[in-house]
C-alpha cells in the first residue's frame, strides 16, 4: 500500500451508513476468543444447506467483510464487493436443491482469490483451510561481485564459469545486483559486493548473465532460526539479542523485561536484534525493547482502525486515525544490526519499523514475511454452514513496507547463520 493509497482510502475517508442490518449480520457471526475450541469442533462437519441458508450466509458474510474488514475500502472501492456477493448468489441459485458447506466455501475463496492480498484473512470449514496472499522471495546464485566502477563488477566469488576475478559489465548484471555483507580475504570492508539474484513472486531456477544461465536457490537467510525463545549475548563490542517469538501472555513483568534488555544494550556501541524466523505475537515486547534501547515508543506504523465488531452501536462506519509519528527520533548513538528473513512476520515486522527511527540502522539478511498491513483479526463463524472467517478491522501503514513484500534489507546474507555474518563484519 503506497502513501497516496493510505491518504485516499482512509485519511479521507467519510463516514458511511448502514442499515441495522448489517450490524445484526455481524453479530450474528462474531465469536469470543473462549469459543475457539467450540466453533472449530462445529467447523470441522461437512453439511448440506438449503437454498435459503446458504443465502443467507453469504449476506451474513459480506454484511461483515464490508463493515468490520479494514481492507474491504481498498480493495473493494465504491462497494465492489457486492459483485462478488452476486456471483455466488448466482452460482447458489443454479443448484438445484442447495450446496454443502464445503462448496459454498469453494466458491467464496475462489471469487475472492486474486482480488485480495492479506495474509491475515482466513476462511476455514471441514479441515480445510483458505488464504488470500501472494509474497516475494529471494533467488539467489553462489557468485559475489565486487564493484569497481559503475561499469565494472569484478567475480569476488567464483564457480566453474565465472572464475574470481572475471570482470562483468554492470549491463549484464544490473537486473539482479542485490547488496550484501560478506568478509572476504584480500579485500576492503569498504568495498561494495553484491549477490546476484531476483526478488520475485515467481520461483526462479537460474538467471542468464553474459548469456549463461547461473543456477539459483532460496537465500539461505531464509532458514535461519534459533533454538532458545529468549537469549541476550554480552560480547567484546557488541551485544546480540534474539527474540525467537513474541507470542506469550501479556505480563508486565515480561514488558519490563524487554525494556531492561533494551538498557542493557543501550551500553553497547554494535547491538544485533535477531529476529530470524520471529513469526509474531504481540508488538508489546518489542516495543518495550526498544523503548529501553532508545526511548522509542510506538510500532511507527500509521493506523487507521475500525471498532471491534463487539463495540458495534449502529450502521455507521467511521475510521479513527493514529496521529503520524515518524517524526520522533531514538537516542541511541550506536548501531543497530536488525536480522530478519522470510519468517519474520506479523508483530515482528513491527520490530523492523522502528529500527528506521534510529540515527545509525542496518536491515540485513532476507526480507521480511509481508504480513502486517491488516491487523486485529476476530473471530467469526457463519451461523448455517459454520465456515469459519477472520480479518483485520485495523489497517497498518509504514511508507518502507509492503504487503507480501515485507521490508528489505539493506544488506541480503546468503548464509544460515547471518548473525555469524554479521558479527564478523562488525569485528573485522
Amino acid at each position: 500500500m503506497k502513501r497516496c493509497d493510505f491518504e485516499r482510502v482512509y485519511l479521507q475517508s467519510e463516514s458511511r451508513i448502514y442499515p441495522q442490518e448489517t450490524v445484526s449480520s455481524v453479530l450474528q457471526c462474531i465469536k469470543a476468543p473462549n469459543q475457539r475450541e467450540e466453533i472449530i469442533t462445529l467447523s470441522k462437519r461437512r453439511n448440506f444447506l438449503s437454498h435459503r441458508k446458504a443465502l443467507q450466509d453469504v449476506t451474513f458474510f459480506f454484511d461483515t467483510l464490508k463493515r468490520c474488514y479494514s481492507g474491504y475500502d481498498f480493495f473493494y472501492p465504491g462497494d465492489g464487493g457486492e459483485i462478488i456477493k452476486r456471483e455466488i448468489e448466482k452460482k447458489i441459485e443454479s443448484t438445484v436443491f442447495g450446496v454443502t458447506n464445503r462448496k459454498l466455501c469453494n466458491w467464496i475463496s475462489e471469487l475472492l482469490s486474486g482480488t485480495i492480498n492479506d495474509s491475515h484473512f482466513t476462511l476455514s470449514v471441514c479441515n480445510r483451510e483458505w488464504r488470500f496472499f501472494s509474497k516475494k522471495v529471494a533467488y539467489v546464485t553462489d557468485l559475489v561481485v565486487r564493484k569497481q566502477s559503475e561499469e565494472v563488477y569484478e567475480v569476488a566469488v567464483g564457480n566453474e564459469v565465472f572464475k574470481k576475478g572475471t570482470n562483468l559489465k554492470r549491463d549484464s548484471l544490473q537486473d539482479y545486483l542485490m547488496p550484501t555483507l560478506v568478509v572476504l580475504d584480500d579485500y576492503k570492508k569498504t568495498d561494495s559486493f553484491y549477490l546476484l539474484g531476483k526478488y520475485t513472486k515467481e520461483e526462479t531456477a537460474f538467471v542468464v548473465i553474459d548469456g549463461i544461465k547461473v543456477p539459483t536457490h532460496q537465500i539461505r537467510s531464509d532458514f535461519a532460526k534459533s533454538e532458545n525463545k529468549n537469549r541476550f549475548e554480552n560480547k567484546e563490542d557488541l551485544v546480540v539479542v534474539t527474540h525467537t517469538t513474541y507470542d506469550m501472555p501479556y505480563e508486565e513483568t515480561l514488558i519490563n523485561a524487554y525494556c531492561d534488555e533494551g538498557r542493557k544494550a543501550s551500553e553497547k556501541s554494535n547491538v544485533i536484534l535477531n529476529l530470524s524466523g520471529n513469526g509474531g505475537g504481540k508488538s508489546a515486547f518489542v516495543s518495550a525493547f526498544y523503548k529501553g534501547l532508545s526511548g522509542l515508543d510506538n510500532t511507527f506504523f500509521r493506523e487507521a482502525a475500525l471498532p471491534f465488531p463487539w463495540e458495534l452501536k449502529d450502521g455507521k462506519k467511521t475510521y479513527s486515525i493514529e496521529e503520524e509519528i515518524i517524526k520522533q527520533k531514538g537516542n541511541y548513538d550506536g548501531t543497530l544490526y536488525v536480522v530478519m528473513n522470510k519468517a519474520t512476520g506479523s508483530s515482528a515486522e513491527m520490530g523492523v519499523a522502528p529500527s528506521y527511527q534510529l540515527k545509525n540502522s542496518i536491515r540485513v539478511g532476507s526480507a521480511t514475511f509481508g504480513c502486517c498491513t491488516f491487523g486485529d483479526c476476530p473471530l467469526y463463524q457463519l451461523p448455517n454452514s459454520k465456515i469459519i472467517f477472520s480479518f483485520g478491522c485495523k489497517v497498518f501503514f509504514h511508507e518502507a513496507f509492503e504487503e507480501g513484500d515485507g521490508f528489505l534489507p539493506d544488506y541480503w546474507i546468503d548464509d544460515e547463520d547471518p548473525v555469524k555474518v554479521v558479527e564478523r563484519y562488525i569485528m573485522q
